[in-house]
Order: C-alpha cells, then structure tokens, then sequence
C-alpha cells in the first residue's frame, strides 16, 4: 500500500484532477480560509464557420463549474 502511495505521488499533481475531455482544469481559491481549491474548466471557445458573430475567434473561453455565488469581482 505504502509503495502506491508513493508511486500516486511522484506523478505530476495536474494528472490526478478531473476535468472533462478537452479542458484544462484552474484550481482557485475565494478567500484566504480557504483549504480546499475549487476547480473551473476552461476550453476555447469557436464559432462555427460561416457563422456571423459578433464574438471574437481568438479571445473567447468557455467555462464551467462558476459558483452561482461568484460576481465579476471575485
């Protein structure tokens, strides 16, 4: 038991977080009390082509799991 433990911690910790395919996962934290970190996943966001938007190709990001408490502030 010992030896798993040891080899779970030699990995790289980002390859232990969960996170849906094609997103990256940013641990973040609300307050300095805090212990635990909370996770946003972030990808890209595309437009489709051919589609006429007024969203930027390049500048865009997705983002999952925001507290539904979190303002443009925090």
């Amino acid at each position: 038991m010992a030896a798993r433990r040891r080899k779970l911690a030699a990995r790289d910790p980002e390859d232990r977080i969960p996170s849906p395919p094609c997103y990256a996962a940013i641990p973040v934290k609300f307050s300095e009390k805090q212990q635990a970190s909370h996770y946003l996943y972030v990808t890209a966001h595309g437009v489709r082509q051919g589609t006429k938007s007024t969203w930027s190709q390049k500048r865009t990001l997705f983002v999952l799991n925001v507290p539904p408490y979190c303002t443009e502030v925090s």
